[in-house]
């Protein structure tokens, strides 16, 4: 029953990923160096996510005989795949060069959150979007923000 119940809170705290987001975005958009650790709520929720579904494919897998496919070729990824990946994993990897070239963090730290939280934002898009509700909700909030 424990396991059970964790597993239904992670559940929970995946389903609700851009709640998560919203919350940790005021940390991220003024960030300070006592607060830098916010930074870690995304590629939090995208462990999260990962894990889950893994896990839930597994257990399909284990119903139904079939052979074991890998993390990749599953439906439900721990990323989805977009055309924009490999420009984000670039981005990504010039931030790493960048953090490591500073010569102060704290001057970086603004443009350290902002980047994770538009990888962030931009995944979660993604990942609702693949619904038609949530595709509905998105180009609401798309046209909200671009008249605000």
């Amino acid at each position: 029953m424990d396991r059970n119940f964790t597993r239904r809170i992670l559940v929970f705290i995946d389903r609700f990923h851009w709640l998560w987001l919203i919350l940790a975005a005021p940390l991220l958009v003024f960030p300070s160096p006592k607060r830098s650790l916010a930074i870690l709520v995304i590629p939090a929720l995208w462990i999260l996510h990962g894990c889950i579904n893994e896990e839930s494919q597994s257990q399909k897998r284990a119903s139904v005989s079939r052979p074991r496919s890998s993390l990749l070729t599953t439906k439900n990824k721990f990323l989805p795949i977009t055309p924009l990946n490999i420009s984000l994993l670039v981005l990504v990897i010039m931030l790493l060069v960048s953090l490591w070239a500073t010569y102060s963090i704290e001057q970086s730290l603004e443009k350290i959150s902002g980047l994770v939280l538009g990888l962030g934002v931009c995944f979660a898009i993604v990942r609702e979007s693949r619904k038609t509700l949530g595709w509905w909700l998105s180009l609401v909030v798309f046209l909200v923000g671009g008249l605000g």
